[in-house]
């Protein structure tokens, strides 16, 4: 689907936006409250960037363990930095409720990419660079939103 997206872009000229959204120090949470807290955060969580990301026509997906990726074709930099605000407002906003135990508070760090149309025929690429500014924002304290512009 991705490639797909990435094509389509391509071809018609529009520019293409990654998020690589990374909860924070979920192995810490599964460690303190146990695998079914961790389950339902990431549940909770997945369901949280879902409703941020209604008004938008987006592709979400999780990356293995706590990672998730959204693709938000034909948004720019600008547009997608507030779409990824908005997604680790919803996040970290109010604890995430669990029936195995108490209520857990989240963030998540976010990393942006925009691929400019032209310049990448291969989403792994462009996951990389997304990637590279999710560790800035990891780097930078977390909870927060980083660029790939500002990761380079």
């Amino acid at each position: 689907a991705f490639e797909r997206l990435l094509k389509a872009c391509n071809e018609e000229r529009r520019p293409l936006s990654l998020l690589m959204v990374d909860l924070d120090l979920f192995k810490s949470i599964n460690d303190e409250h146990g695998q079914l807290v961790g389950d339902d955060v990431l549940r909770t969580s997945a369901q949280r960037i879902g409703r941020a990301l209604r008004p938008y026509e987006a592709l979400l997906a999780r990356f293995g363990g706590e990672e998730f990726v959204i693709v938000l074709p034909g948004m720019d930099l600008r547009e997608a930095v507030a779409v990824a605000e908005a997604v680790r407002r919803a996040i970290a906003d109010s604890p995430c409720e669990s029936q195995h135990g108490p209520p857990v508070r989240v963030s998540a760090s976010v990393g942006v990419h925009t691929v400019v149309p032209g310049t990448v025929d291969d989403i792994e690429d462009a996951l990389q660079v997304a990637d590279q500014a999710l560790y800035a924002a990891k780097a930078n304290g977390r909870d927060c939103v980083r660029t790939s512009i500002s990761a380079a």
